[in-house]
């Protein structure tokens, strides 16, 4: 049987703490485990006044019934003197992290200590003790200097008085060395002990902080580490709940917690009940806005002159006045004469001029269309898109035989035409400018309504004149549903499938409406496309973009994927390009990720690290190289000037040719004697009408 403690804090009253005692048995674990559910209701704190052997005992049982936990404060006396070296278990030592133990400084001085608890030892056969083979704590060096104060006293007496009576006044404000440190009594005969508190961590102690004594009842408690709680926290334990004991100490603020969460629901209950209503009018007038709808008629067929294409010319602005009539029917005349040839032809966009613009139409093949409110929706989310890098939708023809959507249009082409350009020259700076655009378009088109393009390769991402990339012909499933691929010899459908992730492959309709990783994959293959300038998986005339289709879909081991050589680009780029077209759809980065992991590619590229900084320096060097190209041709120039002047020198006098050069005005001079030398062919006017040029010369 032992004692427990249990401590309430009362603020309200006067005694600011109140101890219960509860007497406990552990030979009944039973209404041992009831009693703590009971007490716990009524404390945090606990004091236990027991032997070491029921502190592991009864520690274990609470631990096992689940209250050793956080929030709870656990004390023990003398403990740490006792239990280290009992036969305890590694688990139940870990198990006891955050018990408290209070205890006297037997180790002031280590070594008088240790030499006392050896004589001790040595000298157990002349005074049998039932410690020889246990730890020796507190009790023998505090019986110890019990004796040592009898001495004291009776050797105090001797001195004061004859009587041979020990007299415990004489030990009043006295200090003697006792078996570890000095014995100090206080005035009223006291011993002022120096007590220190121990914290059980991991199944070890440490001194977390010591008790001062100091004159009459002041009492210092000093800290010099931080306590680790039950729980293994750092938070230090409450001493009552938050409301009291009673729950009667925040009836008010309970009053004021309900008032505040009824008004903040019925605050929130507005706020949604205004949201559903304005969702509903931008809804109904998303459903009314049809201006995105644009007649057959307004689009005037334009077009494409070399070199010029995207300009609108005075000869142009004539033409057009002329083929403004008769247009329907002729709107798809509108490609290049170099029709698609395999794999390596050339494909012009279709172009067309409405409100004196040009615009790019793309095709959508299906006889007819019906407006219906998805439709609408879904054209006005996309005409809402409002980026650098990504490209406007203008509208839409819904005409029979007409259908098509009209998007903004970029003078240089689609990245695919420029990349498959041998006359243009890109270095590193503008592969990476191309793809933090694509990038920076996709993260914002991901983070908008619209949520995923579902069509994205090389040939729908353009190049405007400033050399930017926008994102352009967006799915748009509701549009497109029921168009018809186009079946030719050349595989074009199969070709379209090279951008397209394996898991979509196995889902047509899912592959219509596309996904986030599915973008995520396609970007990944037109890195490729820039890197090594060349067609998806460096694809040509002879080969077949069926099979590489199948090989994909089949998610071979390893994954079929194109080649890029290590050395063809940056290492950290090459790393983007390989997380993006992973097999495993989860494991591809999103957009925000890789717009980060482009960062580090371009902090490494050295001072021109945007495009612009690049086209700077290379305006430098063209400045340079034209410096010494005009200095070139301005000595050619004084050669030619030089022969010139000898030349004009041998027709005439040096003096007359003088004159002529510098504009002078040629004075006729006067000789006293001349000698003329007059000089002819004869008959060279009827040999020069039967001879030919060549022949007079020769």
């Amino acid at each position: 049987m032992f004692i427990c403690f249990l401590i309430q804090e009362y603020p309200k009253q006067e005694t600011s703490v109140n101890v219960f005692r509860w007497m406990v048995e552990l030979t009944h674990e039973d209404s041992v485990i009831a009693a703590t559910e009971k007490y716990t209701k009524q404390s945090f704190v606990f004091v236990w006044l027991m032997f070491p052997e029921e502190v592991i005992r009864f520690h274990e049982l609470l631990y096992k019934a689940g209250f050793v936990k956080k929030g709870y404060a656990f004390f023990t006396f003398d403990f740490a003197n006792y239990g280290m070296v009992m036969n305890v278990s590694t688990s139940q030592l870990f198990n006891m992290t955050g018990l408290l133990d209070i205890t006297i400084d037997s180790l002031q001085d280590r070594n008088k200590y240790q030499q006392f608890v050896s004589q001790i030892s040595s000298s157990s056969d002349v005074f049998p003790l039932p410690c020889k083979n246990r730890a020796i704590g507190i009790a023998l060096n505090e019986f110890a200097d019990a004796i040592l104060l009898m001495g004291h006293c009776i050797n105090l007496t001797q001195e004061r008085n004859s009587s041979k009576k020990c007299d415990l006044i004489n030990l009043h404000n006295q200090t003697f060395q006792g078996v570890v440190g000095d014995v100090r009594i206080d005035e009223d005969g006291s011993r002022m002990e120096r007590l220190v508190l121990n914290n059980m961590v991991s199944g070890c102690y440490y001194q977390v902080g010591w008790f001062e004594f100091g004159h009459g009842e002041a009492v210092t408690f000093n800290l010099n580490n931080s306590i680790i709680w039950p729980g293994n926290t750092n938070v230090r334990p409450s001493v009552k709940p938050k409301c009291g004991w009673k729950n009667d100490e925040c009836y008010s603020e309970m009053t004021n917690v309900t008032a505040i969460v009824v008004s903040v629901v019925l605050a929130l209950i507005g706020i949604g009940i205004c949201v559903f209503i304005i969702s509903r009018i931008k809804a109904r007038r998303d459903l009314g806005e049809r201006d995105w709808i644009i007649s057959a008629n307004k689009l005037y067929s334009a077009p494409i002159v070399e070199g010029k294409a995207g300009a609108i010319t005075g000869s142009t602005k004539q033409w057009l006045r002329k083929e403004t009539k008769g247009f329907r029917g002729r709107l798809w005349s509108l490609v290049s004469q170099d029709s698609f040839k395999g794999f390596g032809g050339n494909a012009f966009t279709k172009v067309a001029v409405i409100n004196g613009q040009l615009v790019a139409v793309k095709p959508v093949m299906k006889e007819n269309l019906v407006v219906t409110s998805d439709i609408t929706k879904e054209i006005n989310k996309v005409r809402r898109l409002k980026h650098s890098n990504v490209n406007h939708l203008v509208g839409a023809c819904v005409e029979t035989g007409q259908v098509c959507l009209v998007w903004g249009y970029c003078h240089k082409g689609s990245l695919e035409n420029v990349l498959q350009h041998t006359g243009i020259k890109l270095d590193v700076i503008f592969n990476v400018s191309f793809i933090s655009d694509i990038v920076r378009g996709m993260t914002y088109l991901h983070d908008s309504p619209v949520g995923r393009h579902g069509r994205l390769k090389s040939s729908n991402v353009l190049v405007d004149s400033n050399w930017s990339c926008r994102i352009t012909d967006i799915a748009m499933p509701f549009f497109r549903e029921g168009e018809v691929r186009i079946q030719d010899e050349h595989q074009i459908p199969c070709f379209e499938l090279l951008w397209t992730a394996p898991e979509l492959l196995y889902d047509v309709a899912l592959q219509r409406r596309g996904t986030k990783k599915g973008d995520v994959y396609a970007f990944a293959i037109i890195m490729q496309e820039i890197i090594l300038r060349s067609r998806p998986f460096s694809i040509g005339p002879d080969d077949n973009a069926r099979e590489i289709v199948q090989r994909v879909r089949k998610r071979e081991s390893p994954p079929f994927r194109p080649v890029v050589p290590r050395s063809a680009a940056d290492e950290n780029l090459q790393d983007i390009m390989y997380l993006c077209w992973d097999d495993v759809e989860q494991f591809r980065p999103s957009f925000p990720i890789v717009s980060e992991m482009i960062k580090n590619v371009r902090g490494g590229l050295g001072p021109a690290t945007t495009l612009v900084d690049q086209m700077l320096h290379m305006l430098s060097k063209y400045a340079d190289n034209l410096e010494e190209l005009v200095e070139e041709r301005t000595t050619q120039l004084e050669m030619e000037q030089k022969k010139t002047e000898e030349l004009l020198c041998r027709m005439l006098p040096k003096s007359v040719a003088m004159n002529l050069k510098l504009g002078n005005e040629v004075v006729p001079e006067s000789f006293n004697a001349v000698t003329i030398y007059f000089s002819d062919i004869v008959g060279f006017t009827s040999l020069a009408a039967i001879s030919t040029p060549m022949q007079l010369t020769s």
